[in-house]
């Protein structure tokens, strides 16, 4: 079976998408069955972890076309160009193409699907109209109205944190993190993660916020950055000011094992709030963008975190949701145990197991075979 990733990443985008196509990847590549990943060459991009996780890496020109109001600003080259350049890089008929793309809609996926017998769309905006025989949404609290205008009536949709793409380490490390949770007595750790690019530097803003903050230990403080990090060298000069232990992790491969450790986390929303709420890692989530704000909310809401808006002088509500952590114990239990009710980490799983055992699906795998 041929499936191919048509995903991008980069310093302004992040890394995000990438990760959780890997993801879903490594699991089907269980299953025996020719996987590769078609990508433009944007600056800061992290083709090295694909190569390196052993897949196919086809790299598509970074195109100069600043100038071009044709351009799609996720895209960076008008949608037209890019779907060509797309089947430019299949080498015939494929199987089932993922595509997970804030910059790609319908049109591009009514003009690539000669190529492909199936298309599966990983989205979580729920803004534009899109052509596929698979929707996925992990989003907490997503509900099948909110795309009904906008994919056909046969589209199967998986949605839900139920179906979250979540590296197994998470999985495995779950009980023993609910555990430690019920031992919390005051914050001892804190990781600090706004992703592989932290395009706005949140992170070194929030390190000069922790250092203000009375604790009742003194805590270390992990900053977790990408490769595609443009602040790196700043937050370094910022952490020789501070009084605070501060460690600055790049490119770290085992993330579950620093959200066991961590007492609390202060980053943004997106795929790494379902692997918090897997360890029932109680959360500071700063809302940084648009696409963020309904995860920020339906988290909130269920008590799994505390949101926080970037537009409305956070600076002072997040050193008083740390206050309120760090000084009340029922406060960190309760978050901590809603968290872990969100999800439970093996959406992975769920989601490659419909992929290979819908009946229409199944079929289509015997007539290849015949």
């Amino acid at each position: 079976m041929n499936i191919v990733f048509r995903v991008d990443s980069s310093s302004e985008i992040g890394v995000g998408h990438v990760v959780r196509c890997l993801t879903l990847a490594d699991e089907l590549l269980i299953r025996k069955v020719k996987i590769t990943f078609i990508c433009r060459d944007l600056p800061g991009h992290i083709g090295d972890l694909i190569h390196k996780k052993g897949y196919v890496l086809k790299l598509m020109p970074c195109l100069n076309l600043k100038n071009n109001r044709q351009s799609n600003s996720w895209l960076k080259v008008p949608w037209s160009i890019d779907v060509a350049d797309t089947v430019n890089m299949i080498e015939s008929k494929i199987d089932l193409l993922v595509v997970d793309h804030y910059g790609i809609d319908a049109k591009w996926h009514q003009r690539i699907s000669p190529y492909t017998n199936k298309i599966m769309v990983i989205d979580d905006l729920a803004n534009r109209k899109l052509h596929c025989d698979i929707l996925l949404d992990q989003t907490f609290g997503r509900e099948k109205t909110d795309f009904i205008k906008y994919v056909n009536a046969k589209t199967l949709m998986l949605l839900g944190t139920k179906y979250a793409l979540l590296r197994p380490q998470f999985a495995k490390r779950r009980e023993d993190a609910n555990t430690k949770r019920k031992l919390y007595m005051g914050i001892k750790h804190v990781l600090i993660s706004f992703g592989g690019a932290d395009f706005n530097n949140n992170s070194e803003h929030v390190l000069r916020l922790l250092s203000s903050i009375e604790f009742t230990n003194k805590p270390t403080v992990d900053i977790v950055l990408g490769s595609g990090s443009l602040n790196k060298c700043e937050i370094e000069k910022a952490i020789k000011k501070q009084k605070l232990e501060i460690n600055v992790l790049m490119n770290v491969d085992d993330m579950a094992e620093l959200m066991f450790k961590a007492d609390v986390a202060i980053g943004a929303g997106g795929t790494t709030s379902w692997e918090r709420c897997t360890l029932g890692l109680p959360t500071i989530l700063l809302i940084d963008a648009d696409n963020q704000l309904l995860i920020a909310e339906n988290l909130d809401t269920a008590g799994a975190v505390y949101a926080v808006n970037k537009s409305s002088g956070y600076g002072e509500s997040i050193k008083q949701k740390i206050e309120i952590l760090d000084r009340e114990f029922s406060a960190h239990h309760l978050m901590s145990q809603s968290a872990a009710k969100i999800c439970d980490g093996l959406g992975v799983k769920r989601v490659a197991e419909k992929l290979f055992s819908l009946n229409e699906f199944n079929l289509f795998l015997l007539s290849l075979n015949e």
